[in-house]
């Protein structure tokens, strides 16, 4: 009979050290484990992010043979003021949507991805940071591209402005791994075309586009 109260004892006494480090290694996860991943996960996906899109703009740049002087034209008054700088929309939309094919394209290839954290990493000792042995962790990305284009001017002088044409990427992006779902966004600046602009612009002057 006391040898039976005694296992029942033990048995309840093992269930509840048990239960106390399921407890602790889910704090641990919580608190230590998953702002590392977290931040990881983020980096590197948005480096896949860019790569992604940097490849896209190349091939696709490349392949158009895209002559960037044409994209943007410049007027003058008779004053020497700039009249008007317009942009070929039209062929600009083209060239946007034969990008995004590329991306959406080069996303379905790489909806798994993976990274490794050192052990040491989570401890919170700053000797141990980035030492110990090679913790892998898979995470899953569902990514929506849009993009647009920015015009913008910059003042680089007496009667000289810099003018800027970039296509502009806002990706939305959905990480999941076993610690946690998160969604983030991306935007990724593509310069297609910088040019100096001699001559006054007026202050309230805005470009006009190509039709």
């Amino acid at each position: 009979m006391i040898k039976r109260k005694r296992r029942k004892y033990l048995k309840t006494l093992w269930c509840i050290v048990f239960s106390l480090l399921l407890v602790c290694v889910f704090v641990f996860a919580e608190v230590n484990m998953k702002p590392i991943v977290l931040n990881v996960a983020i980096s590197n996906a948005q480096t896949v992010n860019e790569n992604v899109i940097n490849k896209a703009c190349l091939d696709t740049l490349e392949q158009e043979k895209v002559n960037f002087e044409d994209l943007i034209r410049v007027t003058y008054n008779d004053d020497k003021t700039v009249k008007s700088v317009t942009t070929d929309t039209v062929y600009l939309n083209k060239i946007k949507l034969k990008i995004l094919r590329r991306i959406v394209d080069s996303f379905k290839n790489i909806e798994v991805g993976s990274f490794y954290v050192r052990l040491g990493s989570f401890l919170d000792n700053e000797f141990l940071y980035g030492r110990g042995p090679k913790i892998k962790f898979n995470y899953e990305m569902s990514n929506t591209v849009d993009c647009d284009y920015r015009s913008k001017f910059e003042s680089t002088g007496i009667n000289q402005t810099k003018h800027k044409l970039s296509l502009v990427f806002t990706t939305d992006v959905c990480l999941v791994t076993k610690l946690f779902n998160y969604n983030t966004k991306f935007e990724t600046e593509i310069l297609l075309n910088e040019m100096v602009i001699v001559g006054e612009v007026p202050k309230d002057y805005t470009d006009v586009d190509l039709k």
